[in-house]
């Protein structure tokens, strides 16, 4: 038999089990579920895993439920962070990027840093070109989560940084001993995580059997409270690669406390616990051709939350949502709107926006505005709170020149307006 150590945001069966071979103890990443032998893991992990498995029994205890239930759908704080916030407010989370690297193979570009924060907004804002192939079963229950990321433009120190550190080391698999976030080991000391996404791009394993794990919001250690990638998944510039840096978008879901569609165990006993995610039996790999079938239902493979090629996932969920959202406010509540990026402006549209008519949104090559009142002046926005460009604030102006994302319109009396440019 097997004792199976896992990371939190992959726990979320209904039964708990600890289970002993011998001396063997394993330790279950988020990616592709691999067990590493016991000899791998440091003293300091294996405590942290027991203290996991303890804390849950805790949970399971005090909630009177299953653990995905109790984790995913049960708590009352997730039902009163629900309540706390609507689903327009958009949350904008800054990001540093840490690579290590041991040769030159194993560095990362500013402009692959770019294309990879690109990628994490348009796919927790349903901007992705390939949200089309969601299946009809599917498209109701899709949703956008208003979540955006932009890079860190103020270190902890109050210096300027470009929200990508670079460190040469000389330990191999340095993601993988424990090491990536000890400065004094080699590694990157973590910046202030309740400010910061921190990620850190590094060699995992050698062979690249790990494409990244990610620490859960239900159980923080401040010393490495982020998400490990290694290099090979980081986001590719070549129009040839697959990798389109999803691996990151699979475990951000995990940072913010979304478990893989099929639960912790292979079957049908256990999932994700959210009532739009079908049960699965099991994870899904390569590029399944649609539909596929198990537990009596058709499967949403092409979830961020599963394991398919980049070009075959498409979508998070309402329900998905929600929880991310709710894990904001309860456990991640210092990051949205905490140190902005840039000149972030306002993100929330308050009552003032009934001034402002904003057709079509989506747009896609012209906007069109129509305000009520004297408004001398109308101002777009990225989503990162950077100025673009003035726009007309009773005509059309045209923004075909500008890439597919999330923006807002900023009148002089500060009524602001969220805009999707999507084409």
């Amino acid at each position: 038999m097997q004792y199976c150590c896992k990371t939190l945001s992959d726990i979320s069966g209904r039964n708990l089990s600890i289970v002993t071979s011998g001396q063997r103890i394993y330790r279950y990443f988020s990616i592709n579920r691999m067990f590493m032998p016991a000899n791998h893991l440091s003293s300091g992990l294996l405590l942290r895993c027991l203290r996991v498995v303890a804390m849950l029994t805790t949970v399971l205890v005090f909630c009177g439920q299953s653990a995905a239930q109790c984790l995913f759908n049960g708590p009352s704080q997730y039902h009163s962070a629900r309540s706390m916030v609507d689903e327009d407010t958009v949350f904008t989370i800054q990001v540093v990027f840490h690579n290590l690297y041991r040769d030159e193979s194993q560095q990362i570009t500013s402009a692959q840093v770019d294309q990879q924060i690109h990628q994490l907004n348009l796919d927790f804002n349903r901007l992705n070109a390939d949200s089309i192939m969601t299946p009809e079963d599917f498209v109701s229950v899709a949703a956008s989560c208003n979540i955006s990321f932009c890079l860190a433009v103020t270190a902890p120190d109050g210096t300027v940084t470009s929200g990508l550190t670079a460190r040469s080391t000389d330990v191999p698999q340095i993601g993988f001993t424990g090491k990536y976030y000890q400065s004094r080991e080699g590694g990157q000391d973590i910046w202030a995580p309740s400010h910061y996404l921190n990620v850190w791009v590094c060699e995992i394993l050698e062979d690249g059997g790990v494409a990244g794990f990610a620490e859960s919001p239900y159980e923080i250690d401040q010393e490495k409270d982020g998400v490990v990638i290694d290099y090979r998944y980081f986001t590719n510039l070549d129009s040839t690669n697959s990798i389109l840096g999803r691996t990151l978008t699979h475990e951000v879901g995990h940072w913010l406390g979304l478990a893989h569609l099929w639960g912790s165990e292979d079957g049908c006993d256990t999932d994700d616990g959210l009532h739009d995610t079908p049960q699965q039996e099991t994870r899904y790999r390569g590029c399944p051709v649609f539909p596929q079938m198990s537990c009596e239902s058709t499967d949403m493979y092409m979830n961020f939350m599963d394991l398919v090629d980049d070009h075959c996932m498409n979508l998070f969920t309402r329900d998905q949502r929600e929880l991310m959202r709710s894990n904001i406010m309860t456990y991640r509540s210092g990051l949205p709107g905490n140190q902005p990026c840039d000149q972030t402006v306002p993100i929330r549209e308050h009552e003032l926006v009934r001034e402002i008519v904003v057709y079509p949104n989506p747009a896609s090559h012209t906007l069109n505005v129509q305000m009520q009142g004297h408004n001398p002046g109308l101002e777009l926005f990225d989503h990162t709170g950077r100025f673009i460009q003035a726009v007309d604030p009773n005509g059309s102006t045209q923004i075909g020149h500008l890439p597919i994302g999330v923006y807002f319109l900023r009148s002089s009396k500060g009524a602001v307006k969220k805009l999707i440019i999507a084409y």
